[in-house]
């Protein structure tokens, strides 16, 4: 694991497989507080303020886009919970990642990065998955 630590405050991990992959865990105070026990449970409970909160704490952010920075270049990132926006995912790909696969459970939010993602010409590196990390099939690669 990274850990990445900002203002003392701030503990978020990045985790990198056996396989070398950067697996990006997003977690917000906000979320935790509706978080039910299943993963269903949870990705339901998310909301576009959720992730606007999550979008707009900006030492999180930075935190994560530090660490992508430094751990993405030349690796498979996956981004689990990847939201409309798929910030972190683009981070990853903006950071020199080979490949990003961006997992969003919510179909509207799902759809909403793919738009994202060919906005921003980054559907070469960028492919947005829909579904649930629990459930989801072998990636595309290794």
């Amino acid at each position: 694991r990274y850990p990445i630590r900002r203002s003392g405050s701030l503990r978020q991990f990045v985790t990198i497989d056996a396989t070398g992959t950067l697996l990006i865990r997003p977690t917000v105070r906000a979320a935790r507080r509706l978080m039910t026990a299943t993963p269903r449970g949870l990705c339901e409970r998310y909301t576009e303020r959720l992730y606007a909160e999550m979008r707009d704490d900006a030492q999180r952010t930075s935190a994560y886009e530090d660490a992508l920075r430094h751990l993405a270049a030349g690796r498979v990132v996956l981004d689990l919970g990847t939201g409309g926006l798929a910030l972190l995912a683009v981070m990853a790909a903006r950071a020199g990642a080979s490949r990003v696969y961006a997992l969003e459970s919510n179909a509207e939010a799902c759809e909403a990065a793919r738009r994202t993602v060919a906005e921003l010409g980054l559907q070469q590196v960028i492919e947005v998955l829909e579904g649930y990390s629990t459930e989801q099939p072998a990636l595309p690669e290794p």
